[in-house]
């Protein structure tokens, strides 16, 4: 006895065939989708490798550039600024913090001499793969970088609707100073400041 999805994709029934395949094609793109996330998840989370150091070379500041190229956060003429800052950390002027899982950078903190306040150190990006978040990544580097020796106050910039980062800064004693659109005009920024005299 023949099942009605059988009938329904008989010869008879060419509209019944055409459905049939669209369905299994889009079904068999998600599955795949789905085995590459899966797999992507478990080597980074399984792989338990993870390593933290600063910039070392050239070579290193090649794999930031594009890492940094990967996460734009939509902020205006990104690009141009990954070009600068690629250029003052061959230059010695940022410094930064490199996070990996095995051979692959997953993580980063850059930070540099804040231009017009004196001892103040600035942060300047903070980024983390979605696959290795929630594993205190940045808590570590924000560490590191407020270890830095011969400044009395650290300062940076948030994004309002990045409210997981924004509570970490405030569990780490960071203050609100303003808010602001400082990037574009249909999002708010948080400029945060935290001493270090104390440190």
């Amino acid at each position: 006895m023949k099942s009605q999805s059988t009938k329904n994709v008989s010869a008879k029934n060419p509209r019944a065939i055409i459905e049939y395949i669209i369905t299994f094609m889009f079904g068999f793109r998600f599955m795949l989708v789905l085995i590459h996330k899966c797999l992507l998840m478990f080597y980074f989370l399984d792989f338990m490798d993870f390593q933290f150091r600063s910039i070392q070379d050239g070579k290193d500041v090649a794999r930031l550039e594009r890492f940094l190229l990967s996460q734009s956060l939509n902020y205006p003429d990104y690009e141009g600024w990954v070009r600068r800052s690629v250029e003052e950390t061959l230059a010695g002027y940022k410094q930064g913090i490199m996070a990996f899982s095995g051979e692959f950078l997953v993580g980063d903190l850059i930070f540099q001499p804040h231009k017009e306040l004196p001892k103040t150190l600035e942060l300047k990006n903070l980024r983390i793969h979605p696959n290795v978040k929630r594993r205190g990544f940045a808590y570590f580097m924000l560490k590191q970088a407020e270890a830095q020796k011969g400044y009395n106050g650290i300062i940076c910039d948030v994004r309002a609707s990045q409210i997981s980062v924004v509570n970490l800064l405030k569990l780490l004693d960071y203050k609100e100073v303003f808010r602001a659109p400082l990037y574009n005009e249909n999002e708010e920024d948080i400029v945060m400041v935290k001493s270090l005299k104390a440190a």
